[in-house]
């Protein structure tokens, strides 16, 4: 029940329902975290809100960008169309992305990356992604690509997405230049 602040160009209050209706540069804002869309509807009652239009949620640890957003605002779990997860460890995108929780997140179709250059140098793209900040990325019908070119196929990918050190399989790095022709670098 953290304190709830909205506003945007209009504001439209049903009494009966207890909702609000957001039209034009619409904001919803709780302590740590922020909400911004073209419309925003908020159920007062049941503390959920669906979003439509440029939507951009802002937290202390991520960025989320979306055609469209449905949010719990208790438990922080939601629904991403057409959207983007960014962190300043990975980037996951998905035609439609579920918030399962803090640091938890399912999509279909989906492209992984920790590349922090545009454009991406390297993705994975996975048929089923299922993630876990601080545990793993669970990934079947993986297709790795190097400058959006297909490279590797795998049936199936179990990624760590800790921070702490741990063993296993570094992605390698490619180049090429005109100095020293085709690299390749196995970590």
């Amino acid at each position: 029940n953290q304190p709830l602040h909205y506003s945007g160009d209009k504001q439209v209050w049903d009494r009966k329902a207890n909702r609000v209706e957001l039209f034009g540069h619409a904001a919803v804002q709780q302590p740590g975290e922020r909400l911004t869309a073209d419309y925003i509807m908020i159920e007062l009652n049941d503390r959920t809100l669906d979003a439509k239009g440029n939507c951009i949620y802002i937290a202390s640890d991520s960025v989320i960008q979306g055609d469209e957003m449905h949010f719990n605002l208790e438990t922080r779990t939601g629904t991403i169309v057409g959207g983007r997860v960014s962190t300043d460890r990975f980037s996951l995108a998905g035609e439609r992305l579920n918030k399962l929780g803090e640091g938890r997140f399912q999509t279909h179709w989906g492209e992984y990356t920790t590349c922090r250059d545009c454009p991406n140098s390297w993705t994975i793209q996975a048929e089923d992604v299922d993630m876990e900040v601080e545990g793993y990325a669970y990934m079947s019908n993986v297709t790795a690509k190097i400058a959006d070119t297909p490279a590797i196929w795998l049936p199936y990918l179990i990624v760590p997405m800790k921070s702490r050190r741990q063993s296993g399989l570094l992605f390698p790095q490619f180049g090429l230049d005109s100095n020293n022709g085709f690299r390749f670098v196995l970590p």
